[in-house]
Parts: C-alpha cells; structure tokens; sequence
C-alpha cells in the first residue's frame, strides 16, 4: 500500500539505509525526494505571489481595492513654456502607492533634478529648492493616497502639473491600465506659449500666444504693442490715432486683421494661411512668431527608466 507523502523531508541516514542493493529502497528515496522538491516549488510560488490587500489601501465601494497593483506612468506631451516636459510613475503594491517618482526632462533628455546649475539658480532666485518641493509632493501624494493635493506655496506650478499627472496615473490604477499594457499617458502640453519680437523703426513690437490640446491648437491671441518712455505700454488696437490712420491706409481696422490672422490659423493647424490683404507687415510678423513657438513646442525625449 503507497503511504501518503506527508511533507517531511526524510533525512540522508533514512534514504541511504536501505543499502544501495535494495531496488524498492532506492525508489521509496527518489519518490520522498521528488515530493519534497515540489513542495519547495508550491512554498515558493506562494511566497513570490500578489501580495494580501495592505488593510490602509482605499477600497471601492464592493470593497475591492480602488488601486490594482501594478507600475503606472503619465507625461505631458510637448516641453512647456519653461523648456521642460514633466513626468510621474507611480507603483502600486497591496493596493497602496508605495513609490513615486516626479521630474522633468529638457529637449536635449537631460532631467531637471540632475541639473544642478539651473537647480541652485533656481534656489537663488526664488529660495526655492525644487528638490525639496519636489519630495513635499511626493510625501503628500504617499499620505493621502488621493487627489486633489494641497498646492505647495513654493512651487505653485509644479503642484499644478504634479497634480495632473497624479489624476492620469491614479486613474489609470484603478483600471489596471500600467505602463507594460497601453504604455505611458499623454496630458497635452496646453501652455499658453508666448513670443515677441524686436520693436520696429516705430516702435511697435509683435506679440503672440497660442494655447494646444491634444488636437493642436485651440486659441490664438496676436497684438502689437509700444513702450513708452513714461514705461507704460500702448496696444496698437487700443490707440485710436493709429487705428483711424490704419483704416484710412488699407481699410482694415487693426484689431480685425488680428483676430483674422488667428482663425486662419486655428482653421489651418499650421502657418501655410492666407494672411490679409494690405496689411503684409502684420501677415509676416505673425507668421514669423507662430513659426517659433511651434519649433519651440517639442516633445523632448523621456528616459528609457523613468525611476532612477
């Protein structure tokens, strides 16, 4: 009759009594090995298993864990206004946020928290230091495990972004959606980007904002301005000398040709627009500064290990 393995490893002296000439004895040795080995194996897949839900993870209304374990990434889609393209990944483990990783990448890849020149100018300027604004957010995230956050004091815009990449990633745990099944989420880089240029032989300079969404850009705001020597400054649309001069030139009231060059732009997505008829040195100047924000708007590449 096969007696029934009870999970004892019996000891080299029970093996080897029996005699090497003893044939049932060395099978009753090799039969006791084998199940031994696989109860190791069967203790080792439970040990390296998903682990039992932490009791201080959130739960669902069923009372399931709200997050799914699992690595989470999100990342604005262009570089910003400031040159840098903000990133956040999260890992979930028992239902709890238990590492956070947030930086920011220039155009050229090179992170914000290793660039120690702009970190201690930064420092200087604001007696910031993002390093520790940066743990501040992290640290607050860990606690709540929620947003919205309190926004940091120091460092009001980066509280914003980390904020927004913070809903992106904690949404995508709640789904289960990690980095390894869709990738790393893309939060358009919206701006505003603002560019100007030199003042002309009459003093008025060019100014021009573009805001973006996923699908390009959605507003356009272009305006001619003049500095003062009072230090004041003069809009070209709000100057009615220069405004009944404009009419009387190319029957265009100024502040139309704006708005004008604006739709056409929204309308195009690019700078291939038609421009307005007489007014060409507002035509050019627009184009000129549209041109510059949208080679100033890109994606800068994101490191191969987001985490350090």
């Amino acid at each position: 009759m096969r007696r029934r393995f009870d999970g004892r490893v019996p000891d080299a002296g029970a093996v080897t009594a029996c005699g090497t000439g003893a044939r049932s004895c060395v099978h009753r040795g090799r039969s006791a090995a084998w199940h031994a080995l696989a109860a190791l194996v069967v203790f080792a897949l439970a040990a390296c298993g998903p682990p039992e839900t932490d009791p201080n993870a959130l739960r669902a209304p069923d009372g399931a864990p709200l997050y799914r374990d699992g690595t989470y990434a999100a990342a604005f889609s262009h570089a910003g206004p400031d040159g840098w393209r903000p990133f956040l990944e999260i890992r979930v483990r028992a239902g709890v946020v238990e590492r956070i990783c947030f930086d920011a990448v220039d155009r050229n890849g090179v992170r914000l928290t290793e660039d120690e020149r702009l970190l201690e100018e930064n420092r200087l300027e604001t007696g910031v230091s993002l390093l520790d604004a940066f743990a501040d957010l992290r640290e607050r995230l860990m606690e709540s495990q929620l947003v919205p956050l309190p926004a940091d004091p120091a460092a009001v815009e980066w509280s914003a972004q980390f904020e927004l990449l913070a809903r992106e990633v904690l949404d995508s745990a709640t789904f289960g959606v990690t980095v390894d099944a869709a990738g790393i989420e893309q939060i358009a880089t919206a701006g505003p980007y603002v560019a100007t240029d030199a003042a002309d032989e009459t003093g008025w300079r060019a100014e021009l904002a573009l805001v973006f969404n996923a699908d390009g850009i959605v507003a356009a705001a272009y305006r001619e301005v003049r500095s003062e020597l009072d230090g004041s400054v003069r809009v070209k649309r709000d100057d009615a000398g220069y405004q009944e001069l404009f009419e009387e030139i190319i029957g265009l009231d100024s502040e139309l040709v704006a708005a004008t060059l604006a739709e056409q732009l929204l309308s195009a997505g690019s700078v291939e627009i038609d421009g307005v008829t007489g007014a060409t040195r507002s035509t050019s100047r627009f184009v000129t500064l549209a041109t510059k924000i949208l080679e100033q708007r890109t994606p800068g590449a994101l490191p191969n290990r987001l985490c350090n």
